[in-house]
């Protein structure tokens, strides 16, 4: 029996979910949720917040797809008694409904960028991804690019500085700036985009994929250890590590190397001793370092 994404039961629990109230600012919504026991035993409910941005003729000229329901928050209620009710307050951040261009090219020269596009996206408490109990209307008047000029702050949180709590401080780690998501991979961008994908662009959501052509294969690499069956499928190999000319333990390979980790160091570090410490500390590899390698390596 399949599920939908959410689905759950509460064991004799009736629950039902109400937006009593919503604020927003520019640059988050909070909704105030009613749930209610309407069972007979006491329970636990949880209350799931999507949502569904716009779909425009600039995304389908662009190549940005977009899912329909999208879970962006979500919070469990207390323990909550028959004829009962809790109210749950969710905040949701809007650019987390951001999608990805990764066409757009920036001023700087990079390409891909996110950006949250101007319209209504509707924003839901839902009991499963498919069964709404209630949704509200939330506009964004003009869209944000979230280039290297306007990196996103959940981007800048990754790359700050840390303090003693493990909390972002907004200051960059690496003591320049923060840099936003851009294409890293363009090369496999300009494969993908010669080939067919999963796309909203001609309407209802349609499978337009189909087995790679003679000239789609002719671009993939022989690191994929791919092989055609006999009715012209691409199968994916297991890799042999040992014997691997691309990424094998053997010489000329991209990852071969002769030099031993350092192993069994005496660093007096735990795990629990760098919570909060910054991602380039070095004391992340003096920790690598007290751990036990295998004897066997390379020759």
């Amino acid at each position: 029996m399949q599920m939908p994404f959410g689905y759950g039961l509460s064991y004799g629990t009736d629950f039902s979910q109400e937006i009593v109230s919503t604020e927003q600012n520019e640059d988050s919504v909070t909704l105030k949720v009613h749930a209610a026991n309407n069972g007979t035993k006491a329970g636990k409910d949880v209350v799931q917040v999507y949502y569904n941005p716009p779909y425009t003729d600039f995304d389908a000229k662009n190549s940005i797809e977009k899912s329909t329901v999208n879970l962006i928050a979500f919070e469990k209620t207390d323990d909550i008694q028959p004829g009962a009710a809790q109210d749950i307050t969710v905040t949701v951040t809007k650019e987390d409904m951001a999608s990805y261009s990764y066409a757009h090219e920036n001023s700087d020269g990079t390409k891909g960028a996110y950006l949250l596009e101007q319209g209504d996206y509707a924003l839901s408490i839902n009991k499963t991804a498919h069964e709404e109990y209630q949704s509200v209307t939330v506009n964004v008047p003009q869209t944000i690019w979230y280039d290297n000029d306007n990196p996103r702050q959940s981007d800048k949180d990754g790359q700050a500085i840390l303090d003693d709590q493990g909390d972002p401080t907004n200051e960059p780690a690496n003591g320049d700036t923060f840099k936003a998501a851009s294409n890293l991979f363009q090369d496999m961008t300009d494969h993908m985009s010669k080939t067919s994908q999963l796309t909203r662009a001609n309407g209802a959501l349609s499978n337009t994929a189909t087995f790679p052509t003679k000239e789609e294969m002719a671009d993939i690499s022989a690191a994929f250890n791919a092989k055609t069956d006999d009715e012209g499928r691409l199968i994916l190999q297991q890799m042999d590590l040992d014997t691997d000319t691309t990424l094998g333990n053997t010489a000329g390979s991209k990852v071969y190397t002769t030099e031993k980790p350092t192993s069994n160091a005496d660093n007096g570090l735990t795990l629990s001793d760098l919570r909060g410490v910054d991602f380039n500390d070095t004391k992340w590899d003096q920790l690598l370092d007290q751990l036990e390698w295998p004897s066997r390596m390379p020759e």
